[in-house]
């Protein structure tokens, strides 16, 4: 992004008609890291660049970001560590080319406090005290995932209040968050796919998808390196802050008239919802929703990979590779020996190579009887 911005070829979507981003663009930068794993201690940890603030404008543009923070919400404890390096967040690219007034939010001090982040075991179970059933509804959600809901909540609130009075200049008192949606977004990503946000926000196709899967299952989180089609998490978010952020057109907008605004409007982008359940008696129909929003995808490829002669070396973008799988896939499997097997076999050994030491002495010792050379007469 840093690379695009600085050449002004941010965003890069199919629209003719967006303007583009450069790094002067951004006034204030907040970026949101971890907050689930520490929620019981209802704390919000603001993270600033130390060196960036020795700049007195700098400074006093950061020090305007903290009181915004801390006056937005007095249900959680905002807390700035102090004289420590900023953790690793996206922020530092920005801060290497140009010096900004940024915060990084997180729910930990110093180190991580969730034990299994981004690995197959970081799930909701291993972040509540009380594990929630495989198979729940949405209402029992709610209840056995409260705290954690109630603490995202005030971590949303803090961060819409914030952006509010930082665009406007104005009061953000009046900024709400909904609670419902919270839980519903909780639930949509850790325990079911198969919910009614998502049945509302998806087009239909995707909707019928997840119905006809019985299993309870949630969307694969999983990015990958480069990758021509767009992974199923990206897909779900950019319909979800479509949804959110975007304009509901009228409701005798068709499917027709949605796919037709899509192809000629130069700027934003129309999508075609599933909608909501009609209130006719019927459990499969449903209103059908056009939105009008200007959220999109934009490539997120390092420069490394186009940038001609680059130096791999130099570690300036990153140059990760993973593993892929051929057509062709074997597999070998290599039998691994019980420690009971493993010691009777070493123990075996070692006695016949006793035996055998033995054996070679005593026939060494009487070798002129054991083997006596014939004389010829």
């Amino acid at each position: 992004m840093v690379y695009e911005m600085e050449r002004g070829t941010f965003p890069k979507p199919p629209k003719s008609g967006l303007h583009t981003i450069g790094l002067t663009d951004i006034s204030h930068y907040l970026e949101v890291g971890q907050l689930a794993a520490n929620f019981k201690s209802n704390t919000l940890f603001v993270h600033t660049d130390q060196r960036s603030r020795k700049n007195e404008t700098i400074k006093s543009q950061v020090t305007m970001l903290l009181n915004a923070l801390k006056n937005s919400d007095t249900n959680l404890t905002i807390s700035e560590p102090k004289q420590q390096a900023l953790p690793p967040a996206s922020l530092q690219s920005f801060l290497k080319k140009l010096n900004i007034s940024g915060v990084f939010l997180s729910d930990y001090e110093s180190n991580f406090t969730n034990r299994y982040y981004h690995s197959r075991f970081d799930i909701l179970n291993n972040t509540l005290d009380q594990p929630v059933p495989s198979v729940v509804t949405e209402e029992e959600f709610s209840v056995l995932a409260s705290p954690l809901v109630e603490y995202l909540t005030n971590a949303s609130s803090v961060l819409a209040k914030t952006l509010y009075n930082l665009a406007t200049n104005q009061s953000s008192q009046n900024v709400t968050v909904n609670q419902d949606i919270v839980s519903q977004l909780l639930y949509c990503f850790t325990r079911s796919s198969n919910c009614s946000l998502l049945q509302t926000v998806l087009p239909p196709k995707s909707v019928k998808g997840l119905r006809d899967n019985q299993v309870s299952h949630v969307a694969d989180f999983y990015v990958g390196t480069d990758r021509e089609a767009t992974n199923t998490i990206s897909f779900i978010v950019k319909y979800i802050l479509a949804y959110f952020t975007g304009d509901i057109l009228n409701v005798n907008t068709t499917e027709g008239d949605c796919t037709n605004l899509q192809k000629t409007d130069p700027i934003f982008n129309f999508y075609w919802m599933n909608g909501h359940r009609n209130n006719d008696n019927s459990t499969n129909t449903f209103s059908g929703l056009c939105v009008k929003s200007t959220s999109n995808y934009s490539e997120a490829k390092s420069p490394a990979f186009f940038i001609d002669n680059y130096d791999w070396k130099s570690g300036e973008y990153s140059s990760w590779s993973e593993s892929s799988w051929g057509n062709d896939v074997g597999l070998r499997v290599f039998l691994v020996a019980s420690e009971q097997h493993k010691t009777a076999t070493l123990s075996v050994g070692v006695i016949l190579l006793l035996l055998s030491l033995i054996g070679v002495y005593f026939i060494n010792l009487r070798a002129d009887l054991l083997f006596t050379t014939m004389r010829m007469p």
